[in-house]
């Protein structure tokens, strides 16, 4: 038959879900068959970049524990944010996570991801005040839920503040951007340095003269 008259098929994901340990914790991940930017797997740099960050501080290593507010670029499925929320405190404040602009499926993907692992959504990242004290003394407690990040859908080069309008808490910058295993192919090189610029303007990214004072 002519294949004009043929329905097209639609692809049909496949997904699979597994206990992936990082940096001493475990971490329930699912990850998918096929997304065209690779944001479907965990990728090997991710265990580099996180036992750096969790190594204990020796003689011969400086563990970098001022990350303050991260943005981490390229996120694909979140484990390395869950990770850092897991541990929120210990080496960061808070965590914002970004990848690119799809029909939402690494947005979606990344939610499922930290649900999986026992964290909530929340609007605009901000949990209510109800739920950042208990009734008895207005303290923080370890039973609250723990809420997932911020995600900014946004694909480099494309304007970083039309992906956060409306979607950051007003006012907020980023002492550090953390990024492993996203650059595959050269011809993205420019984008993502166009992004970085844009991440490193004072509106967004706090200076080393700010966080020295």
């Amino acid at each position: 038959p002519d294949s004009d008259d043929e329905d097209e098929s639609e692809f049909d994901q496949c997904y699979e879900t597994q206990t992936v340990v990082l940096s001493l914790r475990s971490i329930q991940i699912r990850q998918y068959a096929f997304h065209p930017y690779n944001a479907n797997r965990v990728w090997p740099g991710v265990f580099n970049l996180s036992d750096y960050l969790f190594k204990p501080e020796t003689e011969e290593h400086e563990n970098p524990r001022t990350l303050g507010h991260v943005m981490e670029l390229g996120t694909a499925t979140g484990i390395l944010a869950i990770r850092m929320m897991l541990g929120l405190g210990e080496i960061c404040e808070s965590i914002v996570t970004s990848d690119v602009v799809d029909d939402g499926e690494v947005e979606e993907n990344v939610r499922y991801n930290f649900e999986l692992n026992g964290f909530v959504s929340t609007e605009n990242g901000k949990p209510n005040e109800t739920e950042l004290t208990n009734d008895a003394d207005h303290t923080t407690t370890d039973k609250l839920p723990k809420r997932m990040p911020i995600h900014i859908p946004h694909t480099w080069g494309t304007g970083w503040d039309q992906s956060t309008q409306n979607k950051l808490p007003e006012g907020m910058r980023f002492d550090t951007i953390l990024a492993s295993d996203i650059l595959l192919y050269v011809s993205a090189y420019g984008a993502l340095v166009q992004t970085l610029l844009e991440l490193m303007n004072p509106d967004c990214f706090h200076t080393q003269a700010e966080n020295d004072k």
